[in-house]
């Protein structure tokens, strides 16, 4: 099930999800955010109380999930479908760890989007920090350097495709078009 949540920004409210989605490999639950209002309306849409995927295993609906996210890489141009990567190899990632490559891309659009705050983060999936910033998001010194700087409130003058935020809510407003100077 998805919860649909308000918060408010600057005066203004917005509509953000949360789900709860079990970690196979600790077996543990996590509560997960989603901000995208493209994907919220698509949630909205689903039926309450029941599964997604139903009538499969565990292991059968990863199998399918990690080709599918291997489809959507090719799609994306992450990958080549007639390529057979090697370890250690751009791609290889991609290829043959398709689930951890989304975990690793998640735990890294989540510290741009909370300015690079391990413990919040750690929130969303991860046992501790000390897991999460040694296999899934690394701080580096362009992160140094990058903290502070706000898509929503404080917009750099050179942008790039890696979007900033100095909080959740900051993303969450900025993704469903709002700026601070308008």
């Amino acid at each position: 099930n998805v919860e649909i949540e308000y918060t408010e920004v600057d005066g203004k409210s917005y509509e953000y999800g949360i789900c709860s989605v079990l970690e196979k490999k600790t077996k543990k639950r996590f509560d997960k955010l989603i901000l995208l209002p493209e994907i919220i309306k698509q949630l909205k849409e689903l039926s309450q109380n029941k599964p997604i995927i139903e009538g499969f295993s565990q292991d059968t609906i990863s199998m399918k999930y990690a080709n599918m996210l291997r489809k959507y890489y090719i799609s994306i141009g992450k990958i080549e479908a007639d390529i057979e990567y090697k370890k250690g190899q751009e791609g290889w990632l991609y290829s043959n760890r398709p689930i951890y490559a989304i975990r690793h891309s998640a735990a890294l659009m989540w510290m741009r989007r909370t300015g690079f705050n391990l413990e919040l983060v750690a929130k969303l999936g991860w046992d501790d920090t000390k897991t999460l910033s040694k296999f899934y998001a690394r701080t580096t010194v362009k992160n140094i350097m990058q903290a502070g700087m706000c898509y929503y409130c404080r917009p750099p003058t050179m942008k790039t495709n890696e979007k900033l935020f100095c909080s959740a809510s900051h993303a969450l407003a900025y993704l469903n078009g709002a700026r601070k100077n308008d």
